[in-house]
């Protein structure tokens, strides 16, 4: 595995050759190893612990050979190991590896815990303060030996903090935030062929919206996308994924399904949007509530549209209405496909179906189907008119 070596002449690391950039965590790792030239040292963090995962297989399936596994693969505990514990294991040489990968998982002096962390650090040392301790690390990450490759995998990281940006200077950091659209759906079309499946353009992009996973505060993450791919695989056998078996073993959350429905809808296709309410409802959803969630949708999207024709940007509305600007983003790209008319006018419909639930005279799982029902209709027939 020697092809795998950073072409370098010297014995320890420290140039602070690999800093970070503007691009995708995602794509400058995959670049790295494509190049086959490794700093000795990364710390890698981030919301998509998947990424994390995948990262840290990569660098042992190209720098430890599988016999020798045992002595030149180590992982560490950060909460509980000792400064010098740490040193020792970088700089024992690898038995037949091209280098001894030491991998430190949650670091104390890493994670930000600030005085927690420095007394733990000092009471693993034996010798010395957390301040100490930290100095002996920040002067030992420009001299790692070229034989050792030292990971720290961190579940919360301080960047503000002495020791990370020693570690960024002399080696590389990577911060494993959410996949880009591109990137995302080339994940699933790869999982999809991986397991001889596939499924269209246009059903993987709905997918995603779906998903919820582009959200800033989601925390739906490619975990969450490969377990349902998973399910996907067990569900049918059928080589090609519809978005009809999607929605029938997906997790996501109720109002991400509730816009979901609202697109069925406007697309016309009722049958969707029924089996998507008859399997919430199956799921034990009160039908006030999802009548609920359709009114109070409809009345965000009407509210948007209208400032849409106003030429009212989509910060500007969150800032005025108080709504989450994710959610203002999701109904301005929903809003966009029609009029306000046919939006005031679904809106009214909801509003009329809640009255005939309150006083008895429709009960509310068929009042919720004639809904979807009646806006399909109006949505078919109301498309083309402007208010």
């Amino acid at each position: 595995m020697s092809k795998n070596m950073p072409a370098t002449n010297q014995n320890r690391t420290g140039s602070g050759r690999f800093r970070t950039s503007a691009q995708h965590p995602f794509r400058r790792f995959n670049k790295m190893l494509q190049g086959g030239e490794f700093p000795h040292l990364f710390v890698l963090s981030g919301r998509e612990q998947y990424l994390i995962q995948w990262a840290v297989q990569e660098l042992r399936s190209r720098l430890v050979e599988p016999a020798a596994e045992g002595f030149d693969y180590v992982r560490l505990n950060g909460q509980k190991m000792g400064i010098s514990e740490l040193i020792e294991n970088c700089e024992t040489l690898p038995l037949s590896s091209a280098r001894r990968m030491v991998v430190v998982d949650d670091f104390d002096l890493l994670s930000g815990a600030g005085a927690a962390s420095e007394a733990k650090a000092a009471k693993a040392t034996e010798t010395e303060t957390g301040t100490e301790a930290e100095a002996t690390l920040i002067q030992y990450m420009g001299n790692i030996p070229e034989s050792c490759l030292l990971v720290f995998v961190q579940t919360t990281i301080d960047r503000r903090r002495r020791l990370y940006k020693a570690i960024a200077a002399a080696g590389d950091s990577y911060d494993f935030i959410a996949l880009r659209e591109d990137d995302l759906a080339a994940f699933i079309r790869k999982y999809l062929s991986q397991n001889g499946r596939q499924a269209a353009e246009g059903t993987i992009k709905r997918w995603i919206a779906h998903s919820g996973y582009l959200d800033k505060v989601s925390d739906y993450t490619l975990f969450h996308f490969a377990n349902d791919i998973e399910k996907l695989i067990s569900y049918t056998d059928k080589p090609e994924i519809s978005f009809s078996d999607i929605l029938a073993v997906t997790s996501t959350n109720l109002e991400t399904y509730v816009f979901t429905m609202l697109d069925e809808i406007a697309a016309g296709r009722p049958a969707n949007a029924l089996r998507l309410l008859s399997r919430l409802l199956r799921a034990g959803e009160n039908e006030y509530r999802l009548l609920h969630l359709l009114a109070s949708q409809l009345e965000l999207v009407l509210m948007v549209r209208e400032m849409q024709e106003q030429r009212v940007s989509a910060n500007e509305i969150a800032e005025r209405s108080g709504v989450q600007e994710f959610r203002i983003r999701k109904a301005a790209a929903w809003a966009r496909s029609g009029s306000i008319a046919k939006f005031r006018l679904w809106f009214r419909r909801c509003c009329q179906i809640d009255r005939q639930i309150k006083t008895g005279r429709l009960g509310a799982r068929l009042a919720l189907e004639l809904l979807i029902g009646t806006v399909t209709a109006k949505a078919e027939t109301g498309s083309g008119s402007r208010s």
